[in-house]
């Protein structure tokens, strides 16, 4: 299982979030987090 990463893309808590795993070369997956799309956000609140 690789990482997986929930955030918003305007938000500066998540950019902050992004740095770690870029610098390292560490692959991750990108989830945005969008409240339009109820099968990211009920997975989201299920984790």
């Amino acid at each position: 299982m690789s990482l997986q990463l929930y955030a918003h893309p305007f938000s500066s808590y998540s950019q902050k979030a992004l740095i770690a795993p870029y610098e390292n070369d560490k692959t991750f997956e990108d989830r945005p987090l969008d409240k339009a799309d109820p099968d990211t956000m009920a997975t989201f609140k299920r984790l």
